[in-house]
């Protein structure tokens, strides 16, 4: 460490007292700091001493900083100190704040200063901000310093947020500014929360603002929480608000938790209110129960008992052999005489 406390370098032994390479792929680092005490450069040795790229194939990073330590400008180099374009997609990275502090653009660039797209998929980024810190605007550009479709989806969004800082509505945008379909499925998300903060519900559009199905299988979910703030229920509605299931299967979901504020279970049902799937965590269990199985395993599904199927093999190879109850026989039958049968037992 220097006068100042800041660490200056770092060396890497094996127990018997040899040098060697950490998982960063290199054997030292040696910090050096601005004159206002920020981080200005991270370089990285070998063994022997001589620089080396550690496992991102960076032999140094580079820090420009402002008198409050926002990093203004960040490069890389390789061992001869030369600014290498890296996994990254750049070279250097050029950044701007608003008088809050807030990052309102990072600019990408390669070794020779021309825009270039980053692993991000984009040249550049620019957001604004409301007073309190929350996010209003994320935009997308390319080299050209037009807008760009990032993932083949969305040029940027814009939200909306309440009196608290939750957000109560997102909007997706192509290059035209047009509301477009992300890769999630959908163009506007509207949320609700409960006089707690919690969670409660979403409601998904198109480009219409018309309801419509999100990835997940559903136009809308609501949850509730209890006096813990522990979510105990959440369901899930199709286009008209009725109930529906998900891509997964069920259209509701409920978790119980012990005192202590573990879950102790989780139910789900079909949209017909028969039980699908059940699990009972082992620690809430009588100990004569546990002397038999610590997990219940049942599906109520024959086209996707599959499902089931795989998460008990995971759990006998990880360890629980002989101690999960899997009703395999009994996937027409009515779960909770089963799982009563099998407690007994």
């Amino acid at each position: 460490s220097d006068e100042y406390g800041n660490i200056v370098e770092e060396h890497y032994y094996q127990r018997e007292g040899m040098r060697c390479k950490s998982n960063r792929g290199v054997a030292s680092i040696r910090y050096e700091y601005d004159s206002n005490g920020f981080f200005a450069n991270e370089r990285f040795y070998g063994i022997d001493g001589n620089p080396i790229l550690n496992y991102r194939g960076i032999a140094r990073y580079s820090y420009k900083n402002d008198n409050t330590g926002n990093v203004l400008e960040s490069s890389f180099y390789d061992t001869d100190d030369n600014i290498k374009q890296t996994i990254y997609g750049f070279a250097k990275a050029i950044n701007k704040y608003d008088s809050d502090g807030n990052c309102i653009e990072v600019a990408y660039y390669d070794e020779k200063g021309v825009p270039c797209v980053s692993i991000e998929g984009c040249a550049k980024w620019t957001r604004k901000y409301n007073k309190n810190g929350d996010l209003l605007e994320h935009w997308f550009w390319g080299t050209d310093n037009k807008l760009c479709l990032l993932d083949g989806y969305i040029a940027g969004w814009t939200a909306d947020y309440n009196e608290k800082g939750f957000c109560i509505e997102k909007r997706n945008y192509n290059i035209d500014k047009q509301l477009t379909i992300s890769d999630l499925g959908y163009a506007v998300v509207r949320n609700t929360y409960d006089d707690y903060g919690n969670h409660d519900g979403a409601c998904y559009y198109n480009e219409e603002y018309k309801p419509c199905k999100s990835n997940e299988g559903y136009a809308q979910w609501k949850a509730l929480y209890n006096a813990n703030g522990q979510k105990i229920k959440e369901s899930y509605y199709d286009e008209s608000g009725v109930p529906c299931n998900n891509k997964s299967g069920y259209a509701s979901i409920y978790i119980s938790y012990d005192t202590i504020g573990n879950i102790s279970s989780i139910v789900k049902y079909d949209v017909d209110e028969c039980i699908i799937a059940y699990y009972y965590r082992h620690c809430t269990l009588p100990s004569y129960i546990m002397d038999k199985y610590d997990i219940f395993i049942s599906y109520r599904r024959k086209e996707t008992a599959d499902k089931a199927e795989h998460l008990f093999t995971l759990l006998e190879h990880k360890g629980y052999e002989g101690q999960v109850s899997f009703d395999r026989e009994n996937l027409d039958g009515r779960f909770d005489l089963e799982i009563l049968k099998r407690l007994d037992d």
